[in-house]
């Protein structure tokens, strides 16, 4: 059995987030051996390295180190190195469930239309001082991780293709284009929501 999904997590000087983040893709229930996890090193200048050394024997990890970029590019360089059909976006500071991987799969085969997407769930960690820009940003404006007015199984537009924990098919992203590479701190998942839109 070949690697069906490739995780790609783009990183930049945040080695302690990105240890608890591996942790938690190295506790999936997903069979190993049809993962991988490509981490993107953006030019780091911290432990991103050695952290990802750790995890070298608990996952199917590829350390991939660029010059820094931003995260567009980061991104790009973990698609094109990708060799999992489903492609998984995290960000480094996701803490995952230990169903995440294994549910995507399913979800796409399930919907194994090219142009479809699929849209994970992420919320704050109980540790975190929710701020009251935070609470704008996800409870007032919806502009990201907005799940209030979703409903289980629901079919979602464009709008809703926030980046961390999303997925898709990688033979599409790759054949309509990569993500903007002039993007390189956030909003690059904004732009590709219009790349699908124009390419499906």
């Amino acid at each position: 059995m070949g690697v069906n999904l490739s995780i790609i997590i783009p990183t930049f000087n945040r080695a302690t987030l990105l240890r608890p983040c591996l942790e938690s893709f190295a506790r999936q229930t997903l069979a190993p051996g049809t993962f991988e996890v490509i981490v993107v090193d953006d030019g780091s200048v911290d432990a991103t390295r050695e952290v990802c050394r750790d995890f070298e024997t608990t996952l199917a990890l590829r350390y991939l180190r660029v010059n820094h970029s931003g995260i567009a590019a980061a991104k790009n360089h973990g698609v094109r190195a990708a060799t999992g059909s489903i492609l998984l976006f995290a960000d480094d500071d996701n803490i995952v469930d230990e169903e995440l991987c294994r549910e995507h799969v399913e979800v796409h085969a399930r919907n194994p239309e090219p142009h479809i997407a699929v849209l994970g769930y992420a919320t704050w960690a109980p540790w975190l001082r929710v701020t009251e820009v935070m609470k704008y940003v996800t409870e007032v404006g919806g502009f990201l991780f907005s799940y209030r007015h979703l409903g289980h199984g629901q079919a979602l537009n464009l709008r809703y293709f926030w980046g961390g924990l999303s997925s898709c098919k990688g033979p599409f992203l790759v054949k309509h284009g990569l993500l903007d590479q002039r993007f390189e701190f956030g909003c690059e998942d904004v732009e590709i929501r219009c790349f699908f839109l124009e390419a499906s």
